[in-house]
């Protein structure tokens, strides 16, 4: 897949209490091609454009909204995603979480990678060009 844009800037909410200050995001979009060769052809293949996909990556810190709620993410939820690039551009839609990777560093920030398969259309909100 192509990256379509990178950014610094964005909003993610956890159902369990936490909330992640975003560090870094990139978004990846994909259209499959499907190969729809017959007789008639010649020998040579043609192709269609078939479904569009996206998806995105949030690298952050994580907060506990109380101090000592337990980060417990499913991969699987569902949710929506605002993602802002450095332009003011923004960039949202439906996302299902994937996969999540975490360390803890310290008891107040616990740096986390979610990973988020899109779902339905990526909506793009251009800013002043």
């Amino acid at each position: 897949m192509a990256t379509l844009v990178q950014g610094f800037d964005g909003a993610v909410s956890l159902p369990s209490g936490w909330t992640i200050k975003v560090l870094g995001w990139s978004i990846s979009t994909n259209q499959d091609v499907r190969e729809v060769t017959g007789f008639e052809d010649s020998g040579y293949k043609d192709r269609i454009f078939g479904c569009f996909d996206w998806d995105c990556t949030v690298n952050g810190l994580a907060y506990s909204d109380s101090g000592s709620t337990p980060l417990v993410v499913t991969p699987g939820i569902s949710g929506s995603i605002v993602l802002t690039a450095s332009t003011g551009d923004t960039y949202s839609g439906v996302v299902l979480l994937s996969s999540q990777n975490t360390t803890r560093n310290t008891c107040e920030e616990m740096p986390v990678t979610l990973n988020f398969m899109g779902k339905g259309v990526l909506l793009q909100t251009w800013v002043g060009a």
